[in-house]
């Protein structure tokens, strides 16, 4: 009965996104600044003697078009799947008229036969067993906002160590 109803929740929480995102405001924000304060957040909320995330960014504004609270809601799933006490790489640089807001991770790599359909409806690349079922929605909500804010994600397998790269290209603002 506690699976069931995490079940319809899960499921209506996608289903209500959909329609949230519908009545978001997009403002002219400084992605880099915005990014930069969320990073600062994650690192001030863990052990001190570790550096939970690490931000490389150029040091100009990149101006986008985007819901500050819907970018950082992007960041908290993209970073789920990590080895525990290593560093999760928040990278931001800019290439002509797009952005690209990167999260890699150490941790199991995906398999090569789900990276195309890992950001669909109930997707899970999850390997590992967990205490708490996993409904492949985190990186569906990563797909629906990367979209939302004109742009897109993809995922990369990386090795030497194993981990995963999450690209998030979005349109940068000309001001």
């Amino acid at each position: 009965s506690d699976l069931i109803s995490a079940i319809v929740e899960k499921l209506s929480d996608g289903v209500n996104l959909e329609d949230a995102l519908g009545e978001d405001q997009l403002e002219h924000l400084d992605l880099k600044a915005l990014v930069q304060t969320y990073v600062r957040h994650q690192n001030r909320a863990t052990d001190q003697n570790h550096t939970d995330v690490l931000f490389l960014a150029s040091s100009e504004p990149i101006i986008v078009a985007c819901v500050d609270y819907r970018i950082e809601q992007m960041l908290d799933n993209a970073r789920d799947f990590r080895t525990p006490d290593t560093s999760v790489i928040v990278r931001l640089y800019r290439q002509e008229y797009d952005c690209y807001l990167e999260v890699e991770n150490v941790g199991p790599q995906i398999p090569e036969s789900m990276l195309d359909s890992l950001f669909n409806f109930t997707v899970s690349g999850r390997q590992v067993a967990s205490t708490e079922a996993h409904f492949g929605l985190g990186l569906y909500v990563v797909r629906l906002i990367s979209q939302f804010h004109g742009g897109n994600v993809a995922a990369f397998n990386l090795s030497q160590p194993d981990g995963v790269l999450f690209r998030v290209q979005l349109p940068i603002l000309i001001v």
